[in-house]
């Protein structure tokens, strides 16, 4: 019962993690709720030890489907939970039915007799709306129960008055709003995405003049600022040895690359290694992440602009404050803190509007308005 406790303890805590990602616009996660389909005659016919191993095998069967980064939990009796980071429904609805496919309707024998495989699937994604793990958990829920009344062995998720599945607010990730930003003017977008500092980072793609290169080796934790600009690095490393690399590729630096001098070193061989790389990278960083160590940022900003590169200030405020020292950096474009521009869709022309008057002000190009909402 302790081990059961623990894994449901363990469950709502990793679930609480990735709801306050979300809630923070940061972020959509997905989860999926796993139940056997006619379990209880199965404990009829094999018993209950073979019931027991029927779940272990299956336990082991989930795991060995899981994506880098997902996380399985037994919550009992016949039930299982996959939380699965950075993925909304349309994603878990291929996973689910792909996994359906694979495993539904195998055969294992367990105790000498031979038992079908059959589960049925429940969906949902975190939402902003969400006030604890019960909320996103309920509706995966009652996915998984729409599932049994269809007759099982299928994947569904809650459904609206109107019959579609329930989806969250529309919101778009502030990658996807940069991405959006810069296509009007021909940016490619080459991302090391940085996600919560409560997960792992196992796969990160590349993705320059049409190239994507996954990169499999990377295992990241991100809540280590030494493991981040050691991130920066080896994805500057890799667009070094892209054949296809756009000639505006924007790539996003963390805070630890900006804080570092030795990143700057790093740089500055690797541009004399690759001297083109220079016309062709545009670092983005963010005013909001940089806040309190504007003397780094402004030092760091001096120095790309002393080996030729391109700076674009992401996260903008729009106080007098934050914006007061605009005009001091070495940067030509300027974008807004995006979710001033998503989840505040009341204030967005508002925002827009302060920030060309700014960014005008202080010799600034601005980009805002293409941003797709």
């Amino acid at each position: 019962m302790q081990t059961l406790n623990s894994e449901r303890d363990a469950y709502r805590n990793c679930l609480d993690r990735m709801l306050r990602a979300t809630t923070q616009g940061t972020r959509i996660h997905g989860l999926k709720v796993l139940d056997v389909d006619r379990f209880r005659l199965i404990n009829q016919v094999a018993g209950f030890n073979a019931g027991d191993e029927f779940l272990g095998h299956l336990h082991k069967t989930l795991s060995a489907s899981l994506l880098e980064g997902d996380r399985l939990f037994y919550l009992g009796e016949d039930s299982f939970a996959m939380l699965c980071p950075y993925r909304g429904l349309k994603e878990l609805y291929a996973e689910s039915e792909q996994l359906l496919d694979e495993l539904g309707g195998r055969q294992v024998t367990l105790g000498g007799i031979c038992l079908d495989v059959h589960f049925s699937i429940g969906v949902a994604q975190t939402e902003e709306t969400d006030q604890s793990w019960e909320a996103a958990t309920l509706r995966a829920e009652r996915g998984l129960f729409k599932a049994k009344s269809d007759g099982g062995s299928c994947v569904r998720a809650e459904l609206t008055q109107d019959g579609e599945p329930h989806q969250a607010p529309a919101q778009t990730p502030w990658v996807e709003c940069i991405h959006h930003a810069f296509l009007h003017d021909g940016f490619s977008l080459v991302y090391s995405e940085l996600v919560d500092s409560d997960f792992v980072l196992t796969d990160i793609l590349l993705k320059s003049g049409g190239e994507s290169v996954p990169i499999a080796d990377l295992r990241v934790e991100l809540g280590s600022m030494d493991l981040l600009l050691a991130m920066d690095r080896w994805v500057l490393t890799k667009l070094s040895e892209s054949s296809t690399l756009a000639n505006k590729t924007l790539v996003r630096l963390s805070r630890a690359s900006v804080c570092a001098q030795q990143f700057m070193r790093f740089l500055q061989r690797l541009l004399t290694a690759h001297p083109e790389l220079a016309d062709k990278l545009w670092f983005a960083v963010s005013e909001r992440e940089l806040a309190d160590v504007r003397p780094q940022l402004q030092q760091f900003l001096e120095a790309l602009k002393g080996l030729g590169c391109h700076a674009v200030l992401l996260d903008a405020g729009t106080t007098a404050d934050s914006l007061g020292h605009l005009s001091e950096l070495s940067v030509s474009t300027v974008t807004p803190f995006p979710q001033a521009l998503n989840y505040q869709p009341d204030l967005r022309e508002a925002v827009i509007q302060a920030m060309e008057g700014v960014a005008g002000a202080v010799g600034k190009d601005f980009i805002g308005t293409p941003f797709s909402l």
